[in-house]
């Protein structure tokens, strides 16, 4: 019997067996998919802490503007008493409990921001893993698909013998 000139000399075998190539494209899928929901997952949780970044950047302006207002009201309050006059000591406690909440608000802004640089990190690399994940998987595609012309050209050729 004559062995066709297309098949290997050497035993071994040129391209993985289907049932491989059904596992192996099924896993790749599997990655492709956790890859995605990775993903999904880093882009809902930077917009989350971008809104948390929104409201507390609001807050710290409004906080910032009654502190002004206080200021202004305590500067009115000392220009229409005597220079000697002291501040009153509510308008102290005032002044001090919103210095308080505007560095407190000023540590949660700073935070918030090295939270939404490290998840824009993290979503580059999702995405990155991502894009590998489908030039994988188009590759193994491929690959299956020319083993299945191979396949079907044998075939034929097994039929005219």
């Amino acid at each position: 019997m004559c062995m066709p000139d297309f098949l290997p000399v050497h035993p071994g075998r040129t391209s993985p067996e289907p049932e491989h190539q059904d596992e192996q494209m099924q896993q790749i899928i599997a990655e492709l998919e956790r890859t995605r929901s990775e993903l999904f997952t880093e882009r809902s949780r930077r917009s989350r802490v971008e809104e948390e970044l929104s409201v507390a950047r609001e807050a710290h302006t409004q906080l910032r503007a009654e502190l002004a207002r206080v200021r202004r009201a305590t500067r009115e309050d000392s220009h229409a008493s005597d220079a000697a006059t002291p501040r009153s000591s509510d308008s102290e406690a005032t002044i001090a409990k919103l210095k308080n909440q505007i560095k407190k608000l000023k540590e949660e802004l700073s935070s918030s921001q090295e939270e939404a640089r490290q998840l824009r990190g993290r979503q580059g690399a999702a995405a990155a893993g991502l894009r590998r994940a489908s030039r994988v998987a188009e590759t193994s595609l491929r690959e299956l698909l020319a083993g299945l012309e191979q396949l079907k050209t044998l075939s034929t050729s097994l039929d005219g013998t």
